[in-house]
Parts: C-alpha cells; sequence; structure tokens
C-alpha cells in the first residue's frame, strides 16, 4: 500500500489570509488601491471572497491579473461595456455584459482553474437565502452577484434565479469559511455611505433601498473579520466610473495608513507558526 503523502511544511511564517471585498457599485474600484498597497508592503493574500462589484475585483485577482492591468482595466471601464439597455421586465439592464467582461479578461474558466481559492456571494431570489458560489463557472457567479434588483434582470443559474449578494451578505466576511483563513482583513466601501433622503429618480431609489438593505447585514460581518478598512468614498456617487482614478487613490492610501497594525496583527498571529516552524527545524534529520 501506497503511503499517504506527507504533510508539506510551510516554509514562511505568514498566517494565512483572507480577504473580504464588499460591493459598492463604481466604487469597488477602490478595492484595487488596497490590493496595490498590500501587494507593495508584501502581504500575500491566501484566499479572497466578493459582493456584487468586490466579486469582480475579486475574481480578477484570484485569476493572477496583475494589479496594474486590473487598474487599466479601470480607468477606461464605462457604463456602456457593463450594462444593455432591456425591456424592463424585471430590470432596466441586462447584466449579461458583466459575465462578457469576465470572460475576456480571466477566460470561461471555472472556480477550480483559479489561483487563489475565490468565494462569490449571491440572493437566491426563489427561496431568499444567501448563496456562496465556489464551484462552476467563474464569470456567472459574479454576474448574478452583480445583479442590482430592478436596475439588472435576475441572472439565472441552474433553473434558479439570483441577484445581488448585498442582499444577504454585502461585506462577505462569513463567504470566508469554506478556506479557513488564519486572518481576515475585510474592505467596507459602504461605511460612510448616506442614504438619499428624497430619491430624484428611479436608479437612486432602487440604490436607497439596497443601502438600507445591506446596512442591516454588515454589522454581523465586521464583527467576524480580525480587521477592517473603511475608506471614505461617500464624496463618489454610486455611478462615477469617471473618477475611478481618485478612488482608487483613496483605497490606496486607507490601506497604507493601517498597514502598521495590520503586519502587527499578521505578526501576533504568526508567532504560533514561526515557534512550530523552527522546531520543525530543529528536529535531528
Amino acid at each position: 500500500m501506497t503511503p499517504p503523502p506527507t504533510p508539506a511544511i510551510r516554509t514562511d511564517t505568514q498566517p494565512r489570509l483572507g480577504l473580504a471585498l464588499s460591493g459598492g457599485t463604481a466604487r469597488t474600484v477602490a478595492h484595487i488601491g488596497v490590493l496595490k498597497a498590500f501587494e507593495a508592503a508584501g502581504l500575500r493574500i491566501d484566499c479572497l471572497s466578493g459582493t456584487s462589484g468586490g466579486a469582480l475585483m475579486a475574481c480578477m485577482y484570484a485569476a493572477g491579473v496583475p494589479v496594474a492591468d486590473m487598474e487599466r482595466l479601470a480607468l477606461r471601464a464605462r457604463w456602456k461595456d457593463i450594462a444593455a439597455v432591456t425591456i424592463p421586465r424585471l430590470g432596466f439592464l441586462s447584466s449579461h455584459r458583466i459575465q462578457e467582461m469576465v470572460e475576456q479578461t480571466i477566460g470561461k474558466i471555472d472556480f477550480s482553474e483559479l489561483k487563489r481559492p475565490l468565494a462569490v456571494v449571491a440572493t437566491n431570489l426563489s427561496n431568499g437565502h444567501k448563496r456562496v458560489f465556489t464551484t462552476g463557472r467563474v464569470s456567472q457567479a459574479v454576474r448574478a452577484s452583480c445583479s442590482i434588483p430592478q436596475i439588472f434582470s435576475p441572472c439565472d443559474v441552474d433553473g434558479d434565479l439570483y441577484i445581488d449578494g448585498g442582499i444577504v451578505e454585502y461585506l462577505p466576511v462569513m463567504a470566508l469559511d469554506a478556506f479557513a483563513p488564519q486572518v481576515v482583513i475585510a474592505v467596507n466601501l459602504g461605511a460612510y455611505r448616506e442614504a438619499i433622503r428624497q430619491p430624484r429618480h428611479v436608479l437612486q431609489l432602487v440604490m436607497q433601498i439596497v443601502t438600507v438593505v445591506s446596512k442591516q447585514n454588515i454589522p454581523a460581518s465586521e464583527a467576524r473579520a480580525d480587521y477592517v478598512l473603511r475608506p471614505d468614498l461617500s464624496r463618489f456617487g454610486p455611478f462615477m466610473l469617471e473618477r475611478a482614478q481618485e478612488m482608487i487613490r483613496v483605497g490606496e492610501a486607507e490601506a497604507e495608513r493601517h498597514l502598521p497594525q495590520i503586519q502587527a496583527l499578521l505578526a501576533r498571529e504568526a508567532a504560533p507558526i514561526r515557534w512550530l516552524y523552527d522546531g520543525l527545524s530543529e528536529q535531528p534529520s
């Protein structure tokens, strides 16, 4: 009988790090700035989760798209590239272009083909339950997660209709449970949102409703995270793609400001790993 493989011994002491990226429509480009700062500091992201626009950012990074390429894509993106007008039956726009954009960027790949584990959150419209996608076609899961109700038509996956994951988990910390990270950093882009008191048109009305609903599940998610970043994007509207560069800078500055605390947290969590690794290294061969 062939003996089972010997588990690999860690060659570094950074604890397994999970990154949860919230929704935020156009403001989700700020996640690119966070990733830029983390990479510059040498932090390794082992697994990711994303909701809505956060799922779009997370899937690219999980697939190995360089952050510089993600930034270039964000700077030239316009709404016509990710939304198509449709006959308003279940939504004013179709989200099929989101799926097409993902496939043009990372290919028609399944979750198992990603370079880093990824979880994508969407809301099952048939039963109201959260679904965490970790298998199947990545682009389809991202499209489902980004389908803001009434603005985008629901996305059909295996006969069930799915809408924006922010309805059930705007800040997808719990979605990372499947990967058992030792440290979870969450990026909440909605921390400084102000509800529109008197909506002037139907898009503002829909976004206000989604904001009110998603705010109900944010506290539980933040409580489960080890560290939360809250970039202040309050001066940017939810559809301001033309100000992507500014929002990326806000995300980068927020991450840089908190890097000392994050590195201290990782160092504390790394101590038991370092002790175990040193002990194994000292054993006679």
